[in-house]
């Protein structure tokens, strides 16, 4: 493969594409088997790679044009990506257990000229957002491995106050860790003044769906909400025995009524047969938001 590579940066493509990298050192920049640097480079796609701190901390200057990463099922060991060039990046990271960090350690984010943003399932890393003030587009997985616990402080929700569209996806409401997290961060929102489009997981139903109402009062111009309900949610909600009183309670921002005056749509995606609680959501919503938009319950996708 590395021939093949070498030819693609001395030839000046100025998009790349590579399926895997076999070898000692993850596309090193010191030189072995050759040093990854291009002045033409602006498209980056790497499938099946492990991903370093040395690899990510010398990516900028060693592509110094580079403004799209895309790294698809990668080993992310990295620490820390930093770029004042990209413009567009998208991590889905390795289901290959042994390929997992042995230990969490924060996975710090600064790109303050970034306009997209995906991140999805990244095992033993607690996401921190530093400076992603431009992103307009967030795409956000997480899972039971996300956070190392339920204390860990991170900068999430509250770094994203800019974008127009917003996914932040988790598993069951009643998994420990992800939920506790997020809440933790939302005191330090300012106001989404620019979300339209706001695509949330089974944690904004802790609390009485207090997220969800939380978020709602803070975005002015949101014009379509979509929750995801999980089918292990669905599961968790029939098996325990607190499950009811975890999305029952009264939330506390929600005393009074309250109106979206943009928003035109709620879809509630869950397990139609199986899943109890859209019935409850929808309750929810009808006694804090008024006038209601149209809400509809639909199945997950396939």
């Amino acid at each position: 493969m590395h021939p093949w590579i070498r030819h693609a940066l001395n030839s000046k493509a100025w998009a790349i594409g590579i399926l895997k990298h076999f070898g000692p050192k993850p596309l090193s920049m010191q030189g072995y088997p050759f040093p990854f640097t291009s002045v033409y480079l602006k498209i980056l796609g790497l499938c099946h790679c492990s991903i370093d701190d040395w690899f990510a901390q010398n990516l900028s200057s060693c592509c110094p044009l580079l403004d799209d990463l895309d790294l698809m099922s990668c080993a992310i060991h990295a620490t820390m990506f930093s770029s004042t060039t990209l413009k567009s990046l998208a991590i889905t990271s390795t289901q290959t257990e042994k390929d997992f960090p042995i230990e969490f350690q924060y996975l710090v984010i600064n790109m303050p000229n970034l306009v997209s943003l995906s991140l999805e399932e990244i095992p033993r890393r607690n996401i921190h957002l530093m400076d992603v003030s431009s992103v307009k587009t967030v795409s956000i997985y997480l899972y039971s491995l996300s956070f190392s616990n339920s204390q860990v402080q991170c900068s999430i929700l509250s770094a994203l106050s800019n974008a127009n569209s917003l996914t932040l996806v988790s598993p069951s409401v009643y998994e420990d860790v992800v939920p506790k997290v997020l809440q933790r961060d939302l005191p330090r929102c300012e106001t989404f003044s620019k979300l339209k489009r706001l695509h949330l997981g089974e944690w904004f139903l802790s609390g009485g769906c207090y997220p969800l109402i939380y978020l709602l009062r803070r975005s002015p111009s949101v014009e379509k909400v979509i929750l995801q309900l999980d089918t292990s949610g669905a599961d968790d909600y029939d098996r325990l025995a607190n499950a009811i009183s975890e999305i029952c309670p009264p939330c506390k921002e929600a005393t009074m009524t309250f109106g979206c005056e943009k928003l035109k749509k709620i879809r509630i995606y869950c397990h139609l047969e199986r899943d109890k609680r859209a019935q409850i959501i929808m309750l929810i919503l009808s006694t804090h938001i008024s006038p209601l938009p149209s809400i509809k319950i639909k199945p997950l996708p396939v």
